[in-house]
């Protein structure tokens, strides 16, 4: 069975906004953090229970090149995706993303 994913409205302006960064900082590598942005959706989507439980029902998936948490909950037929968070900011910012 598939599960749907379904993003919070931020989540693409999360997306922009940190690849916009490493792009500003070297040439491809927006589109580097890009693909791996991909990849851990992938994984994602592929095995959500396999990810760390870190308050609640919400898991979290840590890019592995870059310093993002892909934060999320599951339920029976859907994954819902609250954001994309750099791992040094304040985590009561997921708050507003699940109600």
């Amino acid at each position: 069975m598939t599960l749907q994913v379904i993003y919070h409205a931020s989540f693409n302006t999360d997306a922009d906004a940190a690849r916009a960064w490493y792009e500003q900082q070297r040439r491809d590598l927006g589109a580097e953090f890009e693909l791996e942005l991909e990849s851990c959706m992938q994984r994602v989507m592929e095995r959500p229970l396999a990810f760390q439980l870190v308050r609640g029902a919400v898991r979290q998936a840590l890019l592995k090149r870059f310093p993002y948490v892909v934060v999320f909950e599951m339920t029976d037929q859907s994954i819902l995706v609250g954001g994309l968070f750099h791992c040094a900011r304040n985590r009561t910012m997921w708050d507003t993303r699940f109600v």
